[in-house]
Formats: structure tokens, sequence, C-alpha cells
């Protein structure tokens, strides 16, 4: 449908500019250079007769991908050179080259008229080049309906299976580096006993940002927005917030603390703390909650895989046991853990790569086939390093506690106590912040400890 085209061409935009940004980051190019450098290489595959074939078999189509590889790599060994052909192409660009010529003379003159839809009227080559060839969208609701038109399907390619049946479990998983990453950000503004628990309803994010010193906050902000954007998107999971009671903080499955998560929410919905038996402190078991659904379904998802097929059982006996992963954990390494997929951005592009456009992958029912065994495969590959996770919270500690829970009797019964005469106590306040403005807090949190 026309809905499918313009998704799979944003997917396919955003694709183009996540590549352009990696691309930059790793080569330090400036865009103009970039632009120079992907030029260059195409002219190269056309000096290398790279585009002469016809993409008509697999080995034709990796035999462009590794001439495209080699011109890449001499064009970018020739930007840094200081003398050579490629100097003397990149200066031309300078004076002014046309690189639409550029462009036009390593495509040629039939490509050319293809890429550009200006086409002369004549009947369609059945053997048209596959590089520029229109392709029908591919869209998820599409593939469902392909995927289930056959039922022996889920039981030949139960990984498939899972994908469809985990969609909303997978795109949610990627939530919890975020999570871990957002409480090691707080237990470093607040160290224990620091604050109280009235205090924590009233500080919001961004303040507790603004504690770190100052060349620790564009960090901190970066983790925030990427906490805040992972809890709203993940957080509907958590259907019971404590024991059998629904969770207080969705409305109509959104999240409402009141609002969505966000740098003006208040550090009690996002510090981990379990208050005494008895207590109920509800903001606190949000993150808490989260952590807990997200390693589940991680493990349940794990372990469905590798019923599934795509670890092997070789590699689930040698580490049977969780590894462990907490806010000490790098991000990256426990993403890599984990069973993620989100549909539009790692499961759309799969779709276009395993669809068979051909005569005899057509079908009535559907209007298309996939290669069912291909993208098994390349599920498999992705998921490899998956492992069941073992999430290893450190609860927050309140100042003020104790004495709130009546448990400071046990040392009236150990130390004889009498009351302080009128405005001593406050009067030992001052003179401890006199000294240090931390004393009080570091006295309190000595006598909790």
């Amino acid at each position: 449908s026309h809905g499918d085209v313009k998704s799979a061409v944003k997917v396919l935009w955003e694709r183009i500019c996540e590549d352009w940004d990696d691309l930059q980051f790793r080569t330090r190019l400036p865009p103009r250079e970039m632009a120079a450098w992907l030029h260059m290489s195409l002219k190269r595959c056309y000096d290398d007769n790279a585009f002469a074939t016809r993409l008509t078999t697999e080995q034709y189509r990796l035999r462009l991908e590794s001439l495209f590889q080699n011109a890449s790599q001499q064009a970018f060994m020739g930007l840094r050179a200081s003398s050579g052909f490629d100097v003397a192409d990149r200066l031309r660009m300078n004076v002014g080259y046309d690189y639409t010529a550029l462009v036009r003379a390593a495509l040629g003159a039939a490509d050319w008229k293809e890429l550009c839809d200006n086409s002369d009227g004549a009947a369609p080559d059945p053997l048209k080049r596959v590089l520029w060839h229109g392709r029908q969208s591919a869209g998820q609701t599409e593939f469902e309906h392909a995927f289930s038109s056959c039922k022996e399907n889920t039981k030949q390619y139960p990984l498939l299976a899972m994908v469809l049946k985990e969609q909303q479990r997978l795109s949610t998983l990627s939530a919890l580096p975020a999570i871990l990453s957002w409480h090691a950000v707080l237990f470093e503004a607040f160290e224990d006993y620091a604050l109280m628990r009235e205090d924590a309803r009233h500080i919001t994010n961004r303040q507790a940002i603004e504690r770190l010193q100052e060349h620790r906050r564009a960090g901190a902000e970066a983790k925030l927005d990427r906490f805040c954007t992972a809890f709203n998107r993940a957080f509907p999971l958590v259907e019971r917030l404590f024991e059998c009671e629904a969770n207080p903080f969705l409305r109509d499955g959104v999240v409402n603390l009141p609002g969505p998560m966000s740098g003006d929410t208040p550090v009690i919905f996002s510090l981990p703390y379990v208050a005494q038996a008895g207590e109920t402190e509800a903001p606190s078991l949000c993150t808490i909650q989260l952590t807990n659904i997200l390693q589940g379904a991680q493990n349940d998802l794990v372990e469905a895989l590798s019923a599934a097929g795509g670890v092997r059982a070789d590699d689930a006996q040698a580490d049977p046991a969780p590894i462990n992963v907490s806010m000490a954990t790098e991000p990256s390494a426990v993403a890599a853990l984990l069973v993620s997929l989100d549909a539009r951005r790692d499961l759309l592009p799969l779709l276009h790569c395993y669809r068979d456009e051909s005569s005899s992958g057509m079908t009535a029912l559907t209007g298309v086939k996939y290669d069912l065994a291909g993208l098994e495969k390349a599920l498999a590959r992705r998921f490899r390093g998956a492992s069941r996770i073992q999430a290893h919270l450190r609860h927050y500690r309140f100042g003020g506690e104790m004495r709130d829970s009546g448990r400071l009797s046990m040392l009236r019964q150990r130390l004889p106590q009498e009351p302080l005469p009128p405005g001593m106590a406050d009067e030992l306040r001052r003179e401890l912040s006199r000294s240090d403005p931390e004393a009080p807090g570091q006295l309190r949190a000595l006598i909790e400890d």
C-alpha cells in the first residue's frame, strides 16, 4: 500500500542518516570530504568496470560488493595522500567539477536514465538490473499474513514464530541498559542518607544532574534522555506495581506519573527503594518492578530462543548460570546480552533483504514470498550473544528512616538517654554546619548505618 511505501522510505532514509553519521564519526571527515570520498569510490568502481555485470546471481552481487569495498578503501587512502590520481580528482572537485556528471559517468547512460525515471517508453527489459529495480514495498503486516498462511511455518521456523509472538517484549528490552545507567547517575548525585524521602518527592531529575561536577553533566543529560524515552516505552509492561494492586501510574496504557517520565519528574520515581514491612512507597518501586519485568522477559525469551534452535545446546550447557549485570556494567555490554529486536529498525530491513520477487516467488494468496529459512538464520545470528541475566539493583537508603520506623528504641535500651535542654539540638546542628555543611547528614548516616 502507499502507507507501506512511505514507511519503508522513512526507514531507509533514517538508516542512511545513521550510516552517514557513523561514517563521519569513524573517519573524522567533514561532510564535504565525506561526499568527495563517496564520489571517488563510485568513480573507481566505474574505472574497474564494476557496474558492467548484471546482478542476477549472488556471485555477481558479491563481486560488486568486493569491488566497491576495494574502491572505497583506495579512495579513502587517496584522500590522505599528498600526490597521485586521487589527489588530482579531488582537486578538480574543488574547482567546480560537476558532482552530477561524475555520478552519471560512474553509472552509465542506461542506469542513469533508470535512476532518474527518465524512461524512453520502450518495453521493460525482463532482465533489468536489480540494482535500480523498483521493489514492491515490504511491510510487517504483509509478512505476518504471508507467514501465517501456512500452519507448518510455526513448526518449521520456531524462531520467526517466537519473534512475531513476542514483538512487544522484544522491542522494550533495550530499556534495561538505560535504566541501569540512570541509576548510576542518581547514586553519583545522592549518597546514601543524603536525601529524606520528602526531599526526593520535590527534587527533579534535572536538578539531580545539577549536583554533579560540571564535566559530568553533559553525559548525564544524554543518559537522562535515553532513560526517559526507554521508561515511557517499556513501563506499560508493568501491569502490577505491588502484589495484586494495579499500576497506579498508567492511564489507558500510557505512563502518567502524572505525565510521562521527563527531566521535571521527581527523583522518587526513579530512585530504587523498598520501604520497610507494612509500608508501600509506590513511586520508588517503578524502576525496580520494571527491571524485574524486563529481566523475566529476557530470560523467558532466551529459553524460547534455545528451544527454537537459536542457541546451540552446547552453549547453553557450557554457561547455564545467568550473567550478573548492575549499574556498574557498561550499557553496551548489557545491550549485547539482550534478545532485543525493534520491528521498525531491525526487522523491516531484514524483510526487504529476504523477499523473493521473482516470478516463482509470487503467490496468489499473499502476493509475495519470503526466504523464511534465510530469515531464520539471520535472526539466529543476531541473537547469538543472548544470555540469561540477573540484574542487581542497589536500593537507596533515605535519611531518617530508622527514626521514623522506631528502631532507634534499641539504642535507648543499650545506652541511657536523657532529654537535651531546650534549643540544644538546634545549636548542635548549627555548630556542625559551621565546620562542614555536610556534617549533620554524615552524622545521621553514621548512626543509621
